[in-house]
């Protein structure tokens, strides 16, 4: 059964920047809080810094399986998140080792790469609607 002593949350994204600071506030808050990273290990990495009740869950947005695979594991461990942060997002794709202002000027919808373009948008946009 569901009460205040049962928060359970699942932050996407959440093994650094913002999503490990959302983590941060909500396991400092009370809440068991799932770390959700593409990369377990930088999850589990993460979950090591933020202690409590913070758990690693291999979590990519992008991939109907590995969502999943996390339903599974949140429906068998708890039954429900009281709290989902989709988090997880990129701002491009492409050719790795640019400068911003390379990244910057190729994100112009008249030049960027539709490739790029969708690369970004099944992250961001559709990565962020299966997970929900």
């Amino acid at each position: 059964m569901q009460n205040n002593e049962n928060k359970v949350a699942l932050v996407s994204g959440a093994n650094t920047g913002v999503g490990f600071q959302i983590a941060k506030a909500l396991v400092e808050n009370s809440y068991t809080v799932y770390v959700g990273s593409r990369d377990l290990v930088k999850g589990e990495a993460a979950v090591q810094e933020l202690g409590g009740s913070a758990k690693a869950i291999q979590l990519d947005i992008t991939d109907s399986g590995s969502i999943r695979s996390a339903v599974e594991i949140v429906e068998k461990e708890y039954g429900y998140l009281t709290l989902l942060v989709n988090n997880a997002a990129i701002s491009h794709a492409g050719i790795p080792g640019r400068t911003l202002e390379e990244i910057m000027g190729a994100q112009r919808a008249s030049i960027a790469p539709i490739d790029e373009l969708k690369t970004v948008w099944d992250t961001n946009v559709f990565g962020t609607l299966a997970l929900t």
